[in-house]
């Protein structure tokens, strides 16, 4: 236990140093969206991308996810273009296509380029539910 005491201020850094640097992680994963650790919200909206491969459950899943998108559900789609099954692919596509009124085919890059567009305020905004058309954030 000598090294213990002999080492305390060198082991709190450290852990001080780690500590930061999850808080720090935690932090742009929230501000940038990264999918490091999801949100409740992210959560459901996966459930309900990952119901797009469910015969039984698309329809539901489209039609709530086209009615109720928001700004975190237009990356989780774009996400699934990249990653999901080819019936997940297809639904999330369809999603965009219909949120977006453009279509851009299977290109996950025209798609990013288009949510970047949107995001930084450089495109017609589709109308979120409940504001009026062009309102977006």
């Amino acid at each position: 236990m000598e090294w213990l005491k002999r080492y305390t201020g060198e082991i709190s850094l450290g852990l001080l140093v780690v500590y930061l640097t999850v808080l720090g992680t935690l932090a742009a994963d929230r501000a940038l969206h990264l999918g490091i650790v999801p949100t409740p919200l992210e959560k459901e909206l996966r459930g309900l991308i990952a119901d797009l491969g469910n015969p039984a459950k698309r329809g539901d899943a489209h039609r709530i996810l086209v009615s109720h998108w928001n700004e975190v559900a237009a990356p989780e789609l774009i996400r699934a273009l990249e990653k999901g099954s080819p019936d997940v692919r297809a639904g999330a596509k369809s999603c965009l296509v219909e949120i977006a009124k453009e279509d851009h085919g299977d290109d996950v890059s025209a798609w990013k380029s288009w949510w970047k567009a949107y995001d930084q305020g450089t495109l017609g905004k589709p109308s979120l539910p409940g504001l009026p058309s062009g309102s977006g954030k």
